[in-house]
């Protein structure tokens, strides 16, 4: 395989011209089958000849040397793949979605260079497709939020492009395919990767497996499939971070209840002290907070700075959470550091509707914090005349 990549490489430098235009004309022959426009195909066809400053003769040897190339039918894979020309309509929406020279890119790669150089007998070759999306991918510890998948190679292409030449071992900075399909949520090639011998439980430079990547991306299929596979449920990355933590950070209730049900650790703490609870709290994800109370979730475990999920709750405005973690036992006015009790945070924040839930609880109205001041107080140095208008005349 490596010696098929290697003369198609080769064809490429010496052929670029040529290859263009081949690919252009079967891309005019596929548009134009059958209708009566084959003056604008002529046109069409002269325009790019003449673009090019290639003569007849040379075309036609590219034709015949390409007719030759198409006979291989793994070489056409790359050919087509290379290509920065849109060659049929299955193919367009990937090829539009291209970045420029993504082709070039790849051949003069280092990645690429080694792979093509190496003595090893079964090499690998990552084939991302859009550079930039991989490079933010591969240097960022945590995707976007709003990643757009359509800047990912999509299955079929996956499929076609790296079938024959990876197997998957861990790149550079260890994210490796089984990492990658099990984010973008593909049971059928995470399954291939597992039978082809992939290691369930590889870490990536952050120490994150396929399963903790299968919960970012909030793919049950994929995260129970894992666990099938015998992969760890309480894996920690480099900030002691879980699966449990990321989907419940993400609201994802199902991959959560999949996690409890295979043994999640409810209460585990990452590198800040943080349980899930308080990564579902602070995203505002209400409904994955329940499914965790459910399976007891510490609602008074504080994080290494003592903030609870109530302050938490508190300050997100958020009044079915406050009514969910008081509903479960959270104490009312427990201390953050510096004294803020879930009333004072309210106050702070400006959260007028938090502040009756929590005096209904029992929140005293007198506590103060470190620096002396009530939540009466920081509401009027704030200007928030609702909130002190509902702590002065409170009646318990």
């Amino acid at each position: 395989m490596k010696d098929d990549v290697q003369n198609v490489r080769t064809y490429l430098q010496m052929h670029t011209s040529t290859l263009n235009v081949r690919l252009a004309i079967e891309s005019l022959d596929m548009t134009f089958t059958n209708n009566a426009q084959n003056e604008i195909h002529q046109e069409l066809l002269v325009q790019k000849l003449t673009d090019a400053q290639l003569g007849i003769q040379e075309v036609q040897r590219g034709m015949m040397s390409q007719e030759e190339e198409r006979k291989n039918e793994k070489k056409r894979r790359i050919l087509d793949w290379l290509s920065l020309t849109t060659m049929h309509d299955k193919q367009q929406d990937t090829y539009s979605r291209h970045q420029e020279s993504t082709g070039e890119w790849l051949l003069e790669s280092s990645e690429f260079l080694n792979w093509l150089e190496s003595e090893d007998s079964n090499p690998i070759l990552w084939c991302p497709g859009h550079p930039g999306a991989a490079i933010e991918w591969d240097e960022g510890e945590d995707p976007p939020e709003d990643l757009d998948s359509n800047n990912l190679l999509d299955p079929e292409s996956l499929v076609d492009v790296c079938g024959g030449l990876a197997i998957i071992e861990p790149l550079e900075k260890g994210f490796t395919g089984l990492h990658l399909v099990a984010f973008l949520g593909i049971p059928y090639l995470a399954l291939k990767l597992l039978e082809t011998g992939a290691q369930v439980d590889i870490r990536d430079k952050n120490g994150r497996t396929p399963l903790y990547w299968a919960a970012a991306g909030g793919h049950v299929e994929i995260a129970s499939l894992l666990l099938q596979n015998g992969a760890e449920v309480n894996s920690k990355d480099s900030n002691d971070k879980t699966p449990l933590h990321t989907a419940a950070g993400k609201g994802y209730e199902a991959v959560a209840r999949l996690l409890l049900e295979n043994g999640a650790e409810v209460n585990s703490q990452n590198s800040d002290s943080d349980i899930p609870l308080l990564a579902a709290v602070r995203a505002k994800h209400e409904g994955v907070a329940n499914i965790l109370l459910k399976y007891n979730a510490g609602v008074n475990l504080q994080n290494r700075h003592e903030v609870a999920p109530l302050h938490w709750a508190a300050m997100s405005g958020r009044e079915g959470l406050v009514s969910t973690l008081l509903r479960h036992g959270a104490q009312v006015d427990i201390r953050s550091r510096g004294g803020d009790t879930a009333l004072i945070i309210a106050a702070r924040s400006k959260r007028e509707k938090i502040i009756p839930l929590l005096l209904k609880a029992g929140a005293s109205r007198d506590l103060v914090n470190e620096e002396g001041k009530t939540a009466l107080m920081i509401a009027q140095e704030r200007g928030c005349d609702g909130a002190a208008q509902i702590l002065t005349s409170w009646e318990a």
